[in-house]
């Protein structure tokens, strides 16, 4: 599974893969690195002013020093075209003179959600005579959806539903206070276990509301990124997160 963002409703961006589509036309742009690296910050923190040396650091790691402010003002002009291209509508990232950028979307929901839908957007644009089919496919969807939740809550009321288990894409490694703590699985996070329940330390007040810790590692970037969440990330079941990035877990004993 990977992570993605609905901005605005209408259009979705994977940070992995770089690819923002717009949800109703299907039109499709693959942002380069740099770039998909700044998109994710922003989306990160809306509505917050990110700075200049900041945003180095986030889409170049340590190569950032050397980077110049036009290479950083040519990735910002190139974000926004993107964001252009697939329908997003007025002023999308702000310059705030002597300050940084910020991103100023109204709304920018976090989703995790499957590649395919990747896939599958073209398909939802199909001419009229397919419309018809689709709705029929739809409805069987949407109705072995409400089967799978009626099946999900009543399978968890019953007496020993907790099992550890891999889900979307996170697997489920231990409880630390009341929070349940799960990794990325493309990281190798046993040899620093330990250390990574030191950096949680300071987040653990807040999992009376969201108990639900999701860690995955950047190691190009230097980057931990912690989802937390109310409830478990369930496929097709809605659920209140939040993400935060936090920079340079190099100094974590690896």
């Amino acid at each position: 599974m990977d992570k993605s963002y609905v901005i605005n409703g209408d259009v979705i961006f994977y940070p992995g893969s770089g690819i923002v589509s717009s949800l109703l036309t299907g039109n499709t742009v693959k942002l380069n690195s740099p770039t998909a690296q700044l998109l994710e910050a922003f989306v990160s923190r809306v509505g917050i002013t990110i700075s200049q040396s900041e945003l180095y650091n986030i889409a170049w790691g340590e190569k950032g020093s050397s980077v110049t402010p036009n290479t950083l003002y040519q990735n910002i002009s190139l974000l926004r075209k993107a964001l252009k291209d697939v329908g997003v509508t007025g002023e999308s990232v702000t310059t705030v003179r002597g300050k940084g950028f910020i991103f100023t979307m109204a709304t920018v929901i976090e989703n995790m959600t499957d590649n395919e839908i990747v896939k599958n957007i073209s398909l939802e644009c199909n001419d009229n005579k397919t419309k018809k089919k689709m709705i029929i496919v739809y409805s069987i969807i949407m109705g072995g959806c409400f089967i799978l939740i009626l099946l999900y809550f009543f399978i968890k009321s019953q007496p020993g539903y907790f099992v550890a288990r891999k889900s979307d894409g996170f697997s489920f490694s231990h409880i630390n206070e009341k929070c349940f703590i799960y990794y990325d699985n493309s990281n190798d996070m046993n040899s620093i276990i330990p250390d990574i329940d030191v950096f949680l330390e300071g987040t653990l007040s807040s999992c009376q509301v969201y108990p639900y810790l999701y860690i995955s590692l950047s190691e190009l970037h230097s980057t931990i990124s912690l989802t937390s969440c109310k409830n478990e990330i369930i496929n097709n079941s809605k659920n209140v997160c939040k993400t935060e990035l936090f920079y340079d877990f190099d100094s974590l004993n690896r």
